[in-house]
């Protein structure tokens, strides 16, 4: 079964995990959430992919989600939210710009969510985040540290902006 057919297949039953021995808590506990959710969820099991899990709704388009997590650093209140893959060689690269439509970032130690799409995400290799009880400075209205955690609505928006009609000028 390759990536492309995962894609456009019906997942039965919900959640579709294909193990390959070196799995991330992050990525099996976004599956259970979003299956919760009412989300149909494949996850890939490609250490080489750019994205991690394909969920959809039924009859919905599938979307590519690329989950990172990690623990808030012993000094300071921001968590390090990684955009990059491993690069051939060792070192990171940024990810492309149509490698996956959503990053989710796992807060492990405080088991929250935050979501980002690919696009706003540009050309970084890395954001911050403080959730909102850790800010101590107003934030900019459209930084990617001014949402709310937990944001799983930005999900169903994605979704909705593949299935409306393109604008041309």
């Amino acid at each position: 079964m390759t990536a492309e057919s995962l894609k456009s297949e019906e997942a039965e039953p919900s959640v579709w995990i294909v193990s390959n021995g070196d799995n991330d808590a992050s990525e099996f506990e976004f599956c259970k959430q979003a299956s919760l959710r009412g989300w149909k969820v494949t996850h890939s099991g490609a250490r080489e992919s750019d994205y991690d899990v394909i969920i959809r709704r039924p009859d919905g388009p599938a979307i590519l989600v690329q989950v990172k997590g990690a623990l808030l650093p012993m000094v300071g209140s921001h968590y390090q939210v990684p955009c990059r893959r491993n690069a051939k060689g060792g070192g990171k690269r940024a990810y492309g710009p149509h490698a996956f439509h959503v990053l989710a970032f796992h807060m492990i130690d405080a088991d929250r969510w935050i979501f980002y799409t690919r696009a706003e995400l540009g050309n970084r290799t890395l954001t911050t985040y403080a959730l909102p009880e850790f800010r101590k400075n107003k934030v900019r209205k459209n930084a990617p540290d001014a949402r709310n955690p937990d944001n799983w609505e930005l999900l169903d928006e994605v979704a909705q902006s593949f299935t409306q009609p393109q604008q041309t000028p």
